[in-house]
């Protein structure tokens, strides 16, 4: 058995809590048997809960590096150049609420949709050439290139 303190919310310690397995050695989301005391001040009573198998319990470990994102594609990944903006859904991995979507380095207003899709909005420039999107996490790390093909107008 190991102690932790439990984190909710503003990330002050709200609970001691003893793990079945030690924390040390938890390093995925899953099932764990939790032992519980809450210390919030204003509460009354403690609560207590009990039993292998009975409560998910998802790991965030501090201490771990933080995950590159990466880009898988890009839809479309073409646009004419000088088009009006439009919505790319950017699909991959490690994305965070806070990613941005880079094209040639220059940020490109992004929403997140989830930690494996982005949806970048893009204005075209008025040349035909590629240019490379990036996703960028707020702790630094950056993804792989992914190229997108502004193409001639015809004009």
């Amino acid at each position: 058995m190991a102690d932790a303190k439990l984190n909710f919310g503003d990330g002050s310690p709200q609970a001691d809590a003893t793990f079945g397995t030690a924390v040390s050695h938890v390093f995925a989301s899953g099932r764990f048997g939790v032992s519980a005391h809450s210390t919030v001040p204003g509460k009354r009573g403690n609560t207590t809960v009990n039993g292998p198998g009975t409560f998910d319990v998802t790991v965030t470990d501090p201490s771990a590096p933080p995950v590159d994102p990466q880009i898988t594609s890009l839809t479309p990944n073409t646009a004419v150049a000088g088009s009006a903006a439009a919505p790319v859904a950017v699909a991959g991995t490690g994305f965070e609420a806070t990613s941005k979507v880079e094209s040639d380095g220059a940020e490109v207003p992004t929403a997140f949709v989830s930690a494996t899709a982005l949806t970048a909005t893009f204005t075209p420039g008025p040349d035909a050439k590629t240019v490379q999107f990036t996703v960028r996490n707020t702790s630094g790390m950056e993804s792989n290139d992914s190229p997108f093909i502004i193409t001639d107008d015809g004009s």
